[in-house]
């Protein structure tokens, strides 16, 4: 009876294993950015609800109509409480594991993302916001259970 024990223990371990060494899938997001009537950015949607410890990559485009000014994302609670992987502008890449960024900018169309696992629970706002003096800017969340 102990050896069958030990094999059914070794395959159940050996497959835990296998199974974590598989890469998780990536669920894309997107947030457009564009110019609304009175200049203010305009986006696509103001809450994203997020699962944690999933591993996302958000896509930060940047719509042809970027203004004078382009646009800004930035999103401190939720970069502070995720795990960072790889930003990439235009198919070049930088591979962060786990290093910080501040904000993403755009001053023409175009798309910058990055990929992330959040590490934490919890509501984290965003902005984005264009350079005009004062800015405007408009807000949204990210809801992480």
């Amino acid at each position: 009876m102990n050896g069958e024990f030990v094999v059914i223990a070794f395959l159940a371990v050996n497959m835990t294993f296998s199974a974590s060494a598989q890469p998780a899938p990536l669920e894309e997001l997107f947030l457009e950015v564009s110019t609304g009537e009175n200049g203010e950015p305009t986006i696509s949607q103001d809450e994203f609800q997020l699962s944690k410890n999933e591993y996302y990559r958000l896509n930060f485009v940047c719509a042809e109509d970027v203004g004078d000014t382009g646009f800004q994302f930035e999103s401190v609670p939720l970069l502070s409480n995720s795990h960072l992987r790889v930003v990439s502008v235009e198919g070049q890449e930088i591979h962060m594991q786990g290093l910080s960024f501040h904000t993403l900018q755009c001053d023409e169309a175009g798309t910058i993302r990055f990929s992330f696992y959040p590490v934490r629970s919890g509501t984290f706002e965003f902005t984005v916001q264009d350079h005009d003096e004062p800015a405007n800017i408009t807000k949204g969340k990210f809801v992480v259970e």
